[in-house]
């Protein structure tokens, strides 16, 4: 988790327009709750202590503000940096999301087919709003 929590600070801190940044951040807020979840849940199963679950997100909360002034630091070395660095992101949000997450949701045989319907349905959405975005702003992205 510390891992992706380096490469989310990384994707905005390069970002060289406020458009990229506000989009960027934004997704990334609307999912740090799954992120406390996760942990939160991780740690209570491994019995780690109150104490250092704090101290373990409170050193993933730093981390994501370090990683965000090294992602502005590397942004000055060009267009061929920030995009390696913005692949290397979204590589780890897929990986977090597909191999680790879905998966064992997947595995497990209760709800199986509402979750699947669930995977397909945000899928469609977010693809949606994407060519929204395509139609009615003009972006080549």
């Amino acid at each position: 988790m510390y891992f992706h929590t380096i490469f989310e600070g990384i994707a905005i801190g390069v970002q060289d327009n406020i458009g990229g940044f506000l989009s960027t951040a934004v997704a990334i807020a609307f999912h740090k709750w799954a992120d406390a979840l996760s942990m939160g849940i991780h740690y209570r199963n491994r019995n780690v202590s109150k104490k250092m679950s704090y101290l373990l997100i409170i050193g993933q909360a730093a981390l994501n503000a370090i990683a965000i002034g090294f992602g502005w630091a590397i942004s000055s070395f060009g267009e061929f940096t920030e995009a390696i660095f913005l692949s290397i992101s979204a590589g780890t949000f897929l990986a977090i999301s597909t191999m680790e997450m879905l998966g064992e949701q997947l595995h497990r045989p209760r709800y199986r087919f509402h979750k699947f319907a669930l995977l397909v349905f945000s899928t469609a959405f977010i693809s949606m709003v994407w060519f929204f975005e395509n139609a009615m702003f003009n972006t080549n992205d």
